[in-house]
């Protein structure tokens, strides 16, 4: 996985197709934070002349490159909208490393599927994977106590000697103390939804902060890199202080988030990569089937 950017006011020419951000999967031991600083490099300045046009297929005909640059909460509304029009299920290698319990989780590393409707994801973690080998969850499948359920295979030879797998909710407690946010709300829909929202939040208060802050890589693809600030102090409404993150130029996906709990982005609170994304595959009811795992 390799990911920097860039701060240039250079977007490149794109097609507009859309889409991830945040879930579970449990966590593992504990490292130090991360810098923000970490992923930039040198500032290169450039002018409107080498920008490159084009024009979405839609009312508006808009320049995409000038909206990215200068209109970024549009841009994201119109890669949403792409998204639920063009995306119906994908297959991605998720990384994530979140600030839980006082402390910084090791990195997870998780092979997924996912569908869109019905919602599914499948996550078979082959790094760090702690608790849980293997997470399945399809909406409104298994719910016990009006509670919806994830099946999960333990991890370790001695667990599944006893248990093959067990059902947990997807909101109990166990959930929230392994990630700080549900298995419901992976994707990268979710992601733009979330990015979104607390951005539009932000600008009905005044405070919107975005920006496109230049042009980078992630799993060697060109992105857009963006950052937003928010006024967040302990306990507060906002998830974060500095969000910096990554959409994919062709392909207008959320292919990497980084939440930090101050301006600075000297505390991570939590990183998320997608890599090795192949779209639309054609994945069926047996991808998400527990008895296609031993589950």
């Amino acid at each position: 996985m390799h990911l920097f950017y860039t701060r240039v006011g250079h977007p490149r020419r794109f097609s507009l197709m859309c889409s991830l951000f945040l879930c579970s999967a449990l966590c593992g031991r504990m490292n130090t934070p991360q810098d923000a600083s970490t992923f930039a490099s040198t500032i290169i300045p450039s002018t409107s002349s080498e920008r490159t046009s084009f024009s979405l297929s839609s009312p508006t005909r808009m320049n995409i490159d000038r909206l990215v640059c200068e209109n970024p909460l549009a841009y994201l509304h119109l890669a949403r909208q792409a998204y639920q029009n063009q995306i119906i299920d994908y297959t991605c290698r998720f990384s994530r490393q979140e600030f839980l319990d006082n402390r910084l989780a090791d990195e997870q590393v998780a092979e997924v599927k996912f569908r869109e409707h019905p919602f599914s994801v499948y996550m078979h973690v082959t790094q760090n994977p702690a608790e849980a080998r293997r997470v399945l969850y399809v909406r409104e499948s298994r719910t016990a106590n009006g509670q919806e359920q994830a099946i999960i295979q333990p991890e370790g030879c001695l667990a599944r000697l006893f248990v093959r797998s067990v059902t947990r909710p997807i909101d109990g407690q166990e959930a929230r103390n392994a990630s700080r946010r549900s298995i419901s709300e992976f994707g990268f829909a979710k992601a733009l939804d979330l990015i979104i929202q607390y951005t539009e939040e932000s600008r009905t208060q005044d405070l919107l902060d975005l920006k496109f802050v230049g042009t980078g890589k992630m799993d060697n693809r060109p992105t857009f890199v963006f950052e937003r600030r928010l006024p967040k102090k302990e306990n507060d409404f906002w998830p974060d202080a500095l969000l910096i993150f990554h959409m994919d130029q062709e392909w207008n996906l959320p292919v990497a988030c980084y939440s930090y709990a101050d301006s600075a982005g000297t505390q991570l609170l939590g990183k998320y990569l997608y890599t090795d994304v192949n779209l639309n595959v054609g994945l069926s009811a047996t991808d998400f089937d527990p008895l296609s795992y031993g589950l």
